[in-house]
């Protein structure tokens, strides 16, 4: 049947008797979650939760995607004052709820998730702690005043696993778990999660960095299973979140660069020589970065090579002046 044949799902209060009351019964499962949205520019009036459903087991579904509209930032919790939605004032989003209690029931590990105005904090019971990203990390420089709102909430960095197609779920269509005869066994102490698996640019569909520059996309269901994973991984010590260099160590090196540069600007005097020795010292940073990404960390490349590449010229083109006006001696 095509989407457009199809009739009009009916509301809670407009099923049968039976079928609400099933319906109701399925509501308060334990372990059963679902998303509400807030309100922004995309959808102002936001989504709700199902009626009936309790709010401790509902979570925020809100991207927070960067300026290219590539997600690269995993909102986990909001403070509380930054929660007044009438339609979704959840404060813990949907896959943190979901991790947390997977984390609990299977592998027994603990959460604990504070959240005020200074911060947030959420620790697990094995001794890993998810660090809050702040402005100026990484790569994400130069935000202040207004800016630094957007690492208001508590929020990690997204560690992309591999393209979608590549991925380990297991995903079935809802017309193949109807005609088939699932074991219980299949289910037990794993996450399932219902959504639209629709990656065709129609609906809840995202860009990734991996998707970047080609014409695909990723559906968000696709993307709350990474970041699910990504939790579950990072609590039970599977795995690390991405890490990047301390503020000032970072500095260091764009000075450092910056000297690198100077120095070669000054005592090198062919153009064509200190083009060869800036391209071999920023491959050299290049690989360095290329290697660190690997091991799961985060080194921009740009601030070290732009500083390289500005001072040793500068310095080449003030050097050469300087000995095209100074007499040669006799």
């Amino acid at each position: 049947m095509s989407p457009h044949s199809a009739e009009p799902v009916p509301t809670l209060t407009q099923l049968k008797q039976p079928e609400k009351q099933m319906l109701e019964s399925l509501f308060q499962q334990p372990d059963l979650f679902t998303v509400c949205k807030g309100e922004d520019e995309t959808d102002p009036k936001g989504i709700s939760r199902p009626p009936d459903f309790k709010w401790e087991r509902v979570g925020f579904s809100d991207f927070s995607p960067d300026s290219d509209q590539i997600p690269r930032r995993q909102l986990l919790a909001a403070h509380k004052t930054n929660t007044d939605s009438p339609r979704c004032p959840s404060i813990k989003s949907f896959n943190l709820l979901i991790a947390e209690s997977y984390l609990q029931k299977v592998e027994k590990i603990q959460t604990s998730v504070n959240t005020s105005e200074e911060g947030c904090q959420i620790n697990f019971s094995t001794g890993v702690a998810l660090a809050n990203l702040k402005p100026n990390t990484g790569g994400y420089q130069g935000y202040s005043g207004e800016e630094s709102s957007l690492f208001y909430d508590c929020q990690i960095l997204i560690n992309y696993r591999d393209q979608p197609e590549n991925q380990s779920y297991k995903t079935v269509t809802l017309e193949e778990f109807l005609k088939s005869d699932f074991p219980v066994n299949d289910y037990t102490n794993r996450i399932i999660l219902i959504g639209i698996n629709r990656s065709d640019g129609f609906g809840d569909n995202w860009k990734t960095p991996y998707d970047q520059g080609l014409d695909q996309f990723t559906t968000g269901v696709m993307l709350q299973a990474q970041m699910i994973e990504q939790i579950i991984d990072v609590a039970s010590r599977k795995n690390s979140l991405i890490w990047v260099l301390p503020s000032g160590l970072d500095l260091f090196l764009v000075l450092s660069f910056a000297l690198l540069g100077g120095g070669l600007g000054w005592w090198v005097q062919s153009p064509r020589q200190l083009g060869i020795l800036v391209v071999l010292s920023g491959g050299g940073f290049l690989l360095i970065s290329i290697v660190a990404f690997q091991l799961g960390g985060w080194i921009p490349l740009m601030p070290h090579f732009l500083a390289l590449s500005a001072t040793s010229s500068s310095v080449f083109w003030f050097n050469a002046r300087l000995r095209s006006v100074t007499p040669k001696k006799t």
